[in-house]
């Protein structure tokens, strides 16, 4: 049986230069490694700078021990800044606390005085220092208000700004 050239078309034959088994293996090996080496992320450090003339060269296993050593010494510095920090932020936490519940018991205290109504008098507290403003009905209810307000746990002193309503 003979084939129908117009089924098969027939190519022509290009002449080819003979490439050697090993010319082959070259090429190959040069696309392999050079596709590999783009995906590389183990690639070496760049090398460390050269010495200046005439200044000494250290070896680098001390020079790494020495920026070892400083990096210790900057991380405790910078974490007693945070600790001294964090301990001003709870103490100032704890003295507007303090101060705080001094304001609220001085008000109460007031607040039990039927001639001294907390709506009147404006209590404010700093560092245990209070101050008392407002108004009282008399020069008797402005000196009590002072000692209702000293006899307070924590009270240092007593402002007593009230003004006697006439």
């Amino acid at each position: 049986m003979k084939e129908d050239p117009s089924v098969y078309p027939v190519v022509a034959a290009t002449p080819r230069a003979p490439v050697s088994l090993a010319a082959a293996a070259c090429a190959a090996l040069l696309a392999l490694g050079t596709i590999s080496g783009c995906q590389r992320s183990d690639a070496p450090a760049p090398p460390a700078p050269l010495p200046i003339a005439g200044q000494p060269v250290e070896p680098a296993p001390a020079a790494a021990k020495r920026d070892e050593q400083a990096a210790r010494d900057d991380l405790a510095t910078a974490a007693g800044k945070v600790a001294k920090a964090a301990s001003a932020a709870v103490d100032a936490l704890q003295a507007t606390v303090e101060d705080a519940a001094i304001t609220t018991n001085v008000n109460g205290a007031l607040a039990k005085d039927p001639a001294l109504s907390a709506l009147h008098v404006n209590v404010d507290t700093l560092d245990g220092h209070v101050k008392m403003t407002g108004q009282a009905p008399t020069v008797d209810a402005r000196e009590r208000a002072t000692r209702l307000a000293r006899a307070v746990d924590g009270v240092k002193s007593v402002d007593n700004q009230l003004d006697v309503k006439p």
